[in-house]
């Protein structure tokens, strides 16, 4: 089964960087891959329904989060059918370095990853891997420095 994996180092605790991830509404002034989340909820339960805007494409793209813990957050989503190409995306909110005063570590390793299967994986893929895996690279770089913004209080 292929897959994207990316990681970055950020310089706040795990928490605070699930919750700038969480904060939908403010992608527009962060994420440059993924623009869009409808409906910005929150905190989003397994189950629930979410419409992405990719940058540089037109059609939102409907995703099923799967996962929603303090460690994890998770979706799928798919093209033309599950069976014909479908990813499940995978982030990782991971202690990292010494310990703060409540017992979370003062930074924290953000591990975004996305296994992909059906008929045409390989097919897709060849065409958009570089440009999907840019793509998470550059998300997490927004997301450090949102995630930072937020633990430096400004």
């Amino acid at each position: 089964m292929p897959s994207i994996k990316t990681n970055i180092i950020i310089a706040a605790p795990p928490s605070t960087v699930r919750a700038a991830f969480l904060d939908f509404p403010s992608y527009p002034l962060w994420n440059k891959f993924i623009t869009s989340v409808e409906p910005p909820t929150p905190d989003p339960t397994p189950g629930t329904h979410l419409r992405i805007k990719l940058a540089g494409t037109e059609t939102p793209m409907e995703l099923v989060v799967k996962e929603n813990t303090l460690e994890t957050f998770s979706w799928t989503g798919y093209i033309g059918a599950p069976w014909i190409f479908k990813g499940h995306h995978f982030l990782n909110f991971e202690p990292y370095g010494e310990g703060g005063g409540n017992e979370e570590t003062l930074q924290g390793k953000l591990v975004a990853y996305e296994k992909f299967s059906g008929i045409l994986e390989w097919d897709f893929l060849l065409f958009i891997r570089e440009w999907t895996e840019n793509g998470y690279i550059e998300m997490n770089k927004g997301l450090k420095y949102k995630a930072e913004t937020i633990a430096r209080g400004t």
